[in-house]
């Protein structure tokens, strides 16, 4: 969980989870097997983009997984 450490509600992480499980799905369909540290980068990558989002005052999370996805394209 790239989340644990931060001091959010449950609720908050469990949102927080979802939308970054939800980004690397649809990202793993764009990249197919990735490797273990491929993944990783990516997963830490898309956690940085939404505790920075949240942390930003975004709390909406169809909002928070398509900034997440559209700025990690846009470095990618």
């Amino acid at each position: 969980m790239p989340f644990r450490e931060q001091h959010y509600s449950p609720e908050k992480l469990a949102m927080m989870n979802g939308v970054l499980d939800e980004c690397i799905t649809l990202l793993i369909r764009s990249h197919p097997n990735p490797d273990m540290q491929t993944l990783q980068e990516m997963r830490y990558r898309l956690a940085q983009i939404i505790r920075g989002a949240v942390a930003a005052g975004m709390d909406d999370p169809l909002e928070l997984k398509q900034i997440a996805l559209r700025e990690f394209r846009a470095k990618s």
